[in-house]
């Protein structure tokens, strides 16, 4: 435990005859619980590259992926902001009568019949192809992902793969945060937009999708 009522969580391991059995959830619920008793409001841990996904399915938010193992971070359980706090009182009444936003799986169903793809965290050609199209990369991001050559485009590599280009240019996360008028949280302007688009209260990176969530929050906030 820091100073700042932070919790840093090491060396979190099941061995192997025991994994599969829920007692990695079980293990962390606990200790969890126990922290927040001792008056810790959020816990940090460097996660193994493998152990990302367990924790993201114990709601923990990815705050750094370009360490060799990722940070991720979690506000305990009693210790979330109130979410009309600040607000004045006709934003309350629009804040209390919003469905609560829902977290979108890793793999999001688009609208493209059942085609599938990760949108978060995106590796396969596949899904890179899909996160470009739907407005969640930049082409120059799929491009550097794909690391084509000269000799290769985006869009002819798409029509291979009977993949539609984007109807609208997409921003890049940050020009979408600065239009949106983010505050960096360590030093990272993009966290949350990105945490917008990942819990669904963003569509897409397009620029129309974000300009209209910039008109929501300015009327829920009373700008």
């Amino acid at each position: 435990m820091t100073s700042n009522s932070k919790g840093v969580v090491r060396t979190v391991a099941i061995k192997a005859a025991f994994q599969r059995k829920g007692l990695g959830r079980v293990l962390m619920t606990g200790l969890e619980t126990f922290a927040a008793q001792q008056g810790v409001i959020s816990l940090e841990v460097n996660a193994a590259p493998d152990a990302v996904p367990f924790y993201d399915k114990l709601g923990w938010t990815m705050m750094d992926r370009s360490r060799s193992n990722p940070l991720m971070t979690k506000v305990l359980s009693g210790f979330e902001a109130d979410a009309t706090e600040g607000y004045n009182q006709p934003a309350v009444v629009v804040l209390e009568n919003l469905e609560p936003p829902q977290k979108r799986p890793d793999y999001y169903l688009a609208s493209f019949g059942d085609i599938t793809f990760d949108h978060v965290n995106p590796k396969t050609v596949h899904d890179i192809l899909w996160s470009w199209s739907q407005g969640y990369m930049t082409a120059t991001a799929a491009e550097e992902m794909l690391r084509l050559d000269e000799n290769k485009s985006l869009e002819a590599l798409a029509r291979v793969n009977g993949i539609p280009e984007p109807a609208e240019a997409v921003l890049s996360p940050e020009e979408a945060a600065a239009i949106l008028g983010d505050e960096p949280v360590d030093g990272d302007i993009t966290f949350h937009v990105r945490k917008r688009i990942r819990d669904a209260r963003l569509p897409s990176y397009r620029r129309s999708d974000v300009e209209a969530r910039k008109l929501f929050e300015d009327l829920v906030n009373g700008r």
